[in-house]
């Protein structure tokens, strides 16, 4: 079995396991790893207005996703939100900032399409220390600004764009991101320098929590 048959066989266990209930008031979580590696953590850290499930799968693209989506029409009930974290992998097997990004838009289309009374939030890709030097942070900000863009241009009422870059980072920290000439805290990751731990997790949480809670004062 390849990673693709091992992706799509653990988003077939979830939409089994969900597509039945009752998620009208719960908001889910589609994406890879930064998703996958939150786990149930998810669900204490965003509480208690977004009630997350973790759709999370970690290794995935948003190609993957494109061509998966349409198991969602099995659903019987529409979420309420959809935090959507997608396009670091695309970009980290080589392809172009243009197709990454009509990759996330198809995403986009595809998800009003299924859920039309969904609320659809991207989350803005963060930086990670080992994608300095290979110029991944460079490529992940160029995206997630025409993401940005794309979505003020279109102004879908049910389409949203959550910035979540800043947490990362800190005055005191030598480990430079040239993508935004900030200091990122290792304190925030694993040792693989790319996932967030159990303290950075929180901070994400907060982020996306701050921008709801500004959202709807």
């Amino acid at each position: 079995m390849n990673y693709n048959e091992e992706f799509f066989t653990r988003l077939q266990e979830l939409i089994n396991q969900y597509k039945n209930i009752d998620i009208s008031e719960n908001t889910l979580l589609i994406g890879a790893s930064h998703f996958t590696f939150w786990k149930e953590k998810a669900e204490e850290d965003l509480s208690p207005n977004l009630k997350a499930i973790n759709f999370g799968i970690g290794g995935t693209t948003a190609l993957f996703w494109k061509i998966n989506m349409n198991l969602f029409k099995t659903f019987k009930y529409q979420p309420k939100n959809i935090l959507l974290s997608i396009g670091g992998n695309d970009i980290s097997q080589n392809c172009s900032n243009e197709e990454t990004i009509n990759r996330i838009i198809f995403v986009f289309n595809q998800i009003k399409d299924i859920f039309p009374k969904t609320n659809m939030y991207f989350v803005g890709m963060f930086s990670s220390p080992c994608k300095i030097k290979d110029g991944r942070n460079q490529k992940q900000k160029e995206v997630s600004l025409a993401i940005d863009q794309y979505i003020e241009t279109e102004k879908d009422k049910n389409l949203f764009y959550i910035d979540t870059h800043n947490f990362v980072y800190k005055n005191n920290s030598n480990i430079l991101d040239n993508a935004y000439n900030k200091n990122i805290d290792l304190n925030l990751f694993l040792d693989d320098n790319l996932h967030l731990n159990q303290n950075g997790f929180k901070l994400f949480g907060e982020t996306i929590k701050k921008y709801f809670t500004s959202k709807y004062q």
